[in-house]
């Protein structure tokens, strides 16, 4: 019984101090790691994309973050509306958003809002949403009515779930906004066309033909909401362990796809002309064809049924502003000029129409850090700056563009 005791104790140990190195090496290794972030920071990045109690609340629910996304038959992906795995806010049609109405009313001037995160983050949670509160506090409608904003975005969005969702729902509203630009970029770096649907709808398809990465993709999704929790937040080898699994998964689930049947058939992500994949150039005079023809239909078809519309190219961390603190981590000076780039190719194709760049808005706040990872804004002891900077900038675009009248006066008690 003794041996046994003391065997017991020195596995105990032996576990113990093994899971301390793993700790510290982890440390060490992972702190000069991918993008010089430890994985803690990366976890914490993560969380700016919603609240963070949210999230908190959906990990101790044992959810994972592809079980706050559902597949959709018109989009990959929209927010899950109900369940212990929902985000709070989310509409019927999963949207973080109000329900949507069905026709324009009377005394109320509807703005739809479309795009992929950051449109999703400045326009949800309405009646407190950053754009919305911004248009309140600097304009009226057209004939003085009330401003309403609503969420058209997802997080991870990109076209064409754009163009899909405006002409799906613009009659029901008064005026789009489109907040978009960064992941349709990020295209110039994938040969075969648009980023494929999100990576983990792809493996009910693929993960029950191998018979490991199945069950370790339902392993995954075990282990995955731990890293969320008290005493593996923090722990950099656990988050470490977490990240690797997933990219691996991520990989195995791409290449399998590619040969699966199921995925054979003509994807609306790929290219139009039927390729593959094309070389760099050809890939960029694409993107900026394509996208410059969805800038030109959103007006033009918002002009054709009496609708207003605004099309903003959207900031990021990497170029039109002085990094500062945390934010120098974020420097990426080839992807800059290729944005900036981009966006010029764009605003030139669309000359004439309401569309417009925030590139440069963060300019002269060399003395501040405004984002948290390349394209979302960070939350500081002022406040949420970039977020109701931006959000402030778009209202004053959309007040020049449509016409706005200012707000009423505040009348004394």
């Amino acid at each position: 019984m003794r041996k046994a005791v003391v065997r017991g104790g020195i596995l105990l140990l032996s576990t113990a101090l093994s899971l301390i190195f793993l700790e510290v090496g982890s440390r060490l290794v992972f702190r000069a790691g991918r993008e010089g972030l430890a994985p803690t920071e990366m976890f914490r990045r993560e969380l700016n994309r919603f609240e963070y109690r949210e999230f908190f609340r959906l990990r101790e629910n044992g959810c994972s973050n592809d079980d706050i996304y559902v597949p959709h038959p018109l989009f990959d992906s929209v927010y899950r509306p109900s369940g212990p795995c929902a985000l709070p806010g989310v509409n019927r049609l999963g949207f973080r958003s109000r329900e949507y109405p069905l026709a324009p009313e009377q005394g109320k001037f509807r703005i739809l809002v479309l795009g992929a995160s950051v449109a999703d983050l400045l326009a949800s949670y309405s009646p407190n949403s950053f754009l919305e509160n911004a248009f309140r506090e600097l304009a009226r409608g057209p004939r003085g009515e009330d401003i309403e904003v609503y969420s058209g975005a997802v997080g991870g969005w990109r076209l064409p779930n754009q163009e899909i969702a405006f002409n799906r729902f613009i009659t029901q509203f008064d005026a789009v906004i489109a907040l978009d630009g960064h992941n349709e970029f990020f295209l110039l770096d994938s040969p075969g066309g648009v980023l494929a649907p999100n990576t983990f709808f792809l493996a009910p398809h693929v993960r029950y033909d191998s018979w490991l990465w199945g069950p370790l993709h339902q392993l995954y999704r075990l282990v995955e909401p731990w890293r969320w929790r008290f005493g593996f937040r923090n722990s950099v080898a656990f988050q470490a362990l977490v990240h690797v699994w997933r990219r691996s998964l991520e990989g195995h689930f791409l290449e399998a796809s590619r040969a699966s049947e199921a995925l054979a058939m003509a994807n609306v992500y790929g290219y139009p002309t039927g390729e593959a994949e094309l070389p760099e150039e050809a890939r960029s005079q694409d993107l900026v064809t394509r996208f410059a023809k969805y800038s030109k239909m959103l007006h033009a078809t918002s002009k054709a049924i009496g609708k207003r519309s605004l099309h903003v190219l959207q900031p990021v961390a990497f170029v039109g502003k002085t990094l500062v603190d945390s934010e120098t981590e974020l420097r990426d000076e080839s992807s800059g000029k290729r944005y900036r780039a981009f966006v010029d190719d764009v605003l030139a194709e669309t000359r004439g129409e309401a569309t417009y760049s925030l590139l440069d808005i963060f300019a002269d706040d060399s003395d501040r850090a405004v984002y948290l990872d390349r394209v979302h804004f960070k939350e500081d002891e002022a406040g949420h700056y970039g977020h109701k900077k931006a959000s402030r900038a778009i209202v004053e675009l959309a007040i020049r563009q449509w016409r706005l009248r200012p707000p009423k006066p505040e009348t004394s008690p």
